[in-house]
Parts: C-alpha cells; sequence; structure tokens
C-alpha cells in the first residue's frame, strides 16, 4: 500500500488540481473544502513526520515569512483594550484569508517535504501544465461554442469578466503565466529531443493565445516582460560550441574594442526589442478590437474622477487614504 509521506505527496496534487475546477474556488464552500482536504493531509504529513521520530519543518527559512503574514492577521482580530473592537474592519473576511493562507502554506510545506526525487518533480511539473492546459483548452472551447449561440457551458463562464473556468479574467492569466515561464525556462535550457521541444514550444504558443484571448491587461504586459527576461537569460547563460561564424563575430567586435559582456548586452537588447515588437503585433492582431479597446480604456480610467465607472484614480486615492489613517496595523484582509 501506499506510505504516508506517498498519500500526503499525491493527495496534496489532487487537491491543487481540484481547486483550479470551481471557478478558480472563489466561493466560502470551496474555499472550505479545499482548507478541509489540506487540513486532512496536514494531519497525514504531521503523522509521517512523528512515525519517522520527528517532525522538521521543511524548508523553515522559505516559510517563515509566510507564517508572519496569518500570525498578523491575527493580531488584526484582536479586540483593542478600550472600545473592544478590531482592527481589521471586516473580521470575517479576515478569518477567511487567515484560513485560506494558511492552508496554502500547509501545501507548500507539503511539496517542500515530499518533492524530494526527480520522478516525483516531474509529476509536479507535469501537473502544472495539466492544469494550466486544461484551463486554456476549456477557454478556448467556451470561446468556440459561444460565436455559435448558446450552450451548456453558458452557467459556469463568465464572458465579459473572467476567461475559462476563472470568474476573473486575471485569475487566468497569473495561472497561465506560471505555466509560461515554466515551460520557457525548461525549453531554453532542458535537454529534451527534438520531439518533446516542438510539443513544448506548441503549449507555450497556446498558452500565450489563451492569454491573449482573455485579453487581461495586465497579463500581457507581464507576458511582454517575461519573454524580455527570458531572451536577457539565455544571451547570459547560453554556453554555446565555438564556430567559424561566432569566431568571426567575436573578431569583429574584437577589432571596435566591445568587451564580451557588452556583445552579449547589445545582442541581448536587439533580440529583446524584436521579440517585443513580436508580443505586441501577435497581442493586436490574435486580440482584435477588443482587446485593442481595452487598452485605451487606460486613459479614461486614470484620467477623470467618475464614480459611475471603474475608475482607478478614485481607488488609488482611497488606498493611500486609508494607509495614512492606519499605516502600520493595516485595516484587515
Amino acid at each position: 500500500g501506499m506510505t504516508l509521506g506517498q498519500i500526503a505527496f499525491y493527495g496534496t496534487l489532487l487537491t491543487v488540481a481540484i481547486a483550479a475546477i470551481p471557478n478558480g474556488t472563489v466561493e466560502v464552500w470551496q474555499k472550505a473544502l479545499i482548507v478541509s482536504l489540506l487540513a486532512c493531509l496536514a494531519f497525514v504529513r504531521i503523522a509521517d513526520g512523528l512515525s519517522r521520530g520527528g517532525l522538521k519543518i521543511a524548508e523553515p527559512v522559505l516559510l517563515a515569512p509566510l507564517v508572519a503574514v496569518p500570525v498578523f492577521a491575527g493580531i488584526q482580530l484582536a479586540p483593542l483594550p478600550i472600545t473592544g473592537l478590531t482592527i481589521s474592519v471586516d473580521p470575517y473576511e479576515t478569518r477567511i484569508f487567515i484560513f485560506v493562507f494558511g492552508s496554502l502554506i500547509v501545501c507548500a510545506e507539503i511539496l517542500f517535504a515530499y518533492t524530494n526525487s526527480i520522478s516525483r518533480l516531474k509529476v509536479l511539473t507535469g501537473l502544472i501544465f495539466t492544469v494550466a492546459l486544461g484551463s486554456a483548452l476549456f477557454g478556448a472551447l467556451w470561446e468556440l461554442l459561444d460565436s455559435s449561440g448558446p450552450n451548456f457551458l453558458a452557467f459556469y463562464v463568465r464572458p465579459h469578466q473572467g476567461y475559462a473556468q476563472f470568474i476573473n479574467r486575471n485569475h487566468f492569466a497569473v495561472m497561465a503565466e506560471m505555466a509560461v515561464g515554466l515551460l520557457i525556462g525548461l525549453l531554453l535550457r532542458g535537454e529534451f529531443s527534438e520531439k518533446i521541444r516542438f510539443l513544448g514550444w506548441v503549449a507555450t504558443g497556446f498558452l500565450i493565445y489563451s492569454l491573449v484571448a482573455a485579453s487581461s491587461r495586465g497579463g500581457l504586459v507581464s507576458l511582454a516582460g517575461m519573454a524580455v527576461f527570458a531572451v536577457f537569460l539565455h544571451v547570459f547563460t547560453k554556453r554555446s560550441e565555438p564556430t567559424e561564424e561566432g569566431r568571426r563575430r567575436r573578431s569583429l567586435f574584437g577589432r571596435f574594442g566591445v568587451p564580451p559582456v557588452l556583445r552579449k548586452l547589445i545582442a541581448a537588447t536587439v533580440i529583446g526589442v524584436l521579440v517585443t515588437g513580436f508580443v505586441v503585433l501577435t497581442i493586436a492582431f490574435v486580440g482584435g478590437d477588443q482587446l485593442v479597446s481595452r487598452f485605451e480604456k487606460v486613459e479614461t480610467e486614470v484620467a477623470v474622477q467618475e464614480t459611475t465607472l471603474t475608475n482607478r484614480n478614485i481607488i488609488w486615492a482611497s488606498t493611500l487614504d486609508l494607509i495614512a489613517e492606519r499605516p502600520f496595523l493595516g485595516a484587515g484582509f
């Protein structure tokens, strides 16, 4: 049978997969389900540690700052001495935040503890790609069916707010970008066969298409930044075999006294500009008028303070006022 460690590891992976299904887990009952599952897995993790002679927290240095966040939220729930009120203006939501964030810390600790072999790391990586590609395929299916009129997915998707199963398009963008960054890193630095590499770039292209289709402005700006960063990282860390063409270019630069680091910086900058231009053209071509109009709305969202519309000036001003009013202990989560 399975050991306690295997139950904790694979149970956590299953929980992560389940969490991505119901609208990105935003309803209270959905959060309660995920928190309950991770709480059960935490007991399995504790039992496994004790059975081995002692429980040792995995990666405590990395987890300590995360643990400080729910601890700080707990301080916000403490009643003040005179008034008896809490620092948090919404204690109910702060309590939910503590449970949800705490369960995510448990999830991270379990994965740190049990992702202790190459095979398990591959399984974890595969899960990330599976969730991301499955969500992107679901979004593409919705787009295909939506163009033909009412369909059986109408109850599950909010087309003007979210994408795929997420009720907010930005949530989908965050999830997809994690997979895109991981894919690009593996494809640039991993050793794979030509077939696997080709399939990997196809998957990357499809995820990028889904990001454009989701029309998340922040997600697309992040995508452009990720592409430029990947170019610089690849150029500065690439170890190429010396070739006649490479020697010729180095001798040409050497005549002008250009040092190797500056040569790489020039190459990375030129490629970065080209990649950025390609990303912008792809976004405009694939996203169409709808996406272009969303970018055009940015000016109106920050220019004129209009209470009837979503205005970032009002949001930012209110946030700064709240920070000024409660600069140290905040107002809750």
